[in-house]
């Protein structure tokens, strides 16, 4: 009875028996694993500790692609979603009630809101719920494909785990249907666009809002670990060759964040503090120096598909070159083991030729996680100098 009464105050997985959910099983993925390449070359002159696992080759675990479709679904934070029983669909794929039972944990986290991502979920006596998803603030009619994420705020993170749940849409044949994101930003509905999407079909949804939906599509997550599926490369090309664009390996780009910071007043964004000179040194080997937040989205999108050599400091420009060719040379400067073996899989799943130079950070940085940080400006020219003979 109270199910009935609170369907929303006892949050459980048990989708395979709920009437309101069709589970669909687009691909099944094959046996096996993904291979990660190792870099082409690091330079590693502060003996990090993380040069030694990226060098390795490593498996990534394939996951079967499957797309969850909730009648009179609610939906609450980044990517919580429960039909009106309480049973939670969630946007990646958990094989069991012990894994819901984590994902739960992690969301009612009060504590962090960074893991806790705006979902409003509670924990009492082992019992999850949430109060908000009995208050709608948005009725969304017809069919709508759920484009909720981890992260979605942040550009890498809608190349490789937003705009890709378009394919399960075309895939599936799913036809007339709204997105429903979080989208205020400009990128996103730039991205959303050059994809197919225009302004019109977007529901834009507000983290702190439960909103409920008629009929509401959930893909999971195509690309764990960044490492992009062969679905997701596949239906990168065909967005480029609707566009008109075509892939050329011929400039020389880098990435700059100094604007960035600078605006930030040089604070908690990861400061590169030795930029300036590096600038400088690939500046006159020829490169473009480029501050992509000054870009618009298709600017960017063809500058990195007629790219010979990114070189960049860690973040989220550097996801850009998903649009670039197939044996592009990437150059990724990481001073932060955080989003390392992320930004590896992104690059081998790419088909690139990637190189990882690691840097030091400044440890009487109070910014944690976003310390300002500097590299051997000179051995880092030599290298490129060195990997640029041989490429081109």
């Amino acid at each position: 009875m109270e199910l009935h009464l609170h369907p929303y105050k006892n949050l459980t997985y048990p989708y395979a028996w709920s009437p309101y959910f069709d589970t669909r099983q687009v691909i099944s993925a094959e046996a096996g694993a993904f291979q990660r390449r190792p870099p082409l070359a690091t330079l590693d002159l502060y003996n990090s500790p993380f040069n030694v696992d990226v060098r390795k080759p490593r498996q990534i675990k394939r996951v079967p692609i499957l797309c969850h479709n909730v009648r009179d679904a609610r939906q609450t934070g980044f990517r919580l979603i429960a039909d009106p029983t309480g049973a939670v669909a969630f946007e990646e794929q958990l094989g069991d009630d012990e894994a819901c039972k984590r994902f739960l944990t992690r969301l009612s986290s009060p504590d962090n809101p960074f893991f806790n991502e705006s979902s409003g979920v509670r924990c009492d006596a082992d019992r999850f719920y949430a109060d908000r998803l009995d208050r709608p603030n948005l009725e969304v009619s017809g069919t709508t494909l759920g484009l909720f994420s981890a992260e979605p705020s942040n550009y890498g993170s809608w190349l490789f785990r937003v705009i890709p749940k378009l394919a399960i849409a075309e895939m599936l044949g799913i036809k007339d249907y709204k997105v429903a994101c979080w989208c205020p930003r400009p990128f996103q509905r730039d991205l959303l666009q050059f994809f197919g999407i225009e302004s019109d079909r977007i529901v834009d949804v507000e983290m702190t809002w439960s909103c409920n939906y008629e009929n509401l599509h959930v893909p999971t997550c195509l690309n764990p670990e960044a490492f992009l599926n062969e679905t997701t490369l596949n239906f990168v090309q065909s967005a480029l060759k609707r566009h008109g664009i075509v892939q050329a390996r011929r400039r020389l780009i880098y990435i700059s964040r100094i604007s960035h910071a600078r605006a930030k007043n040089y604070n908690n964004v990861r400061f590169f503090i030795d930029e300036s000179r590096l600038v400088d040194e690939l500046a006159s080997k020829g490169f473009e120096i480029v501050e992509p937040e000054k870009m618009s989205v298709r600017e960017q999108i063809e500058m990195f598909a007629n790219a010979a050599c990114v070189v960049g400091a860690s973040g989220a420009a550097m996801f850009n070159t998903i649009f670039s060719p197939a044996g592009t040379l990437v150059y990724d400067i990481e001073a932060f083991p955080y989003w390392l073996h992320a930004h590896s899989n992104y690059f081998s799943s790419c088909g690139h030729n990637y190189v990882i130079a690691f840097g030091s950070q400044d440890m009487t940085d109070a910014s944690g996680s976003h310390r300002r940080w500097t590299i051997d400006i000179d051995a880092v020219s030599r290298q490129i100098d060195v990997l640029l003979q041989a490429a081109l």
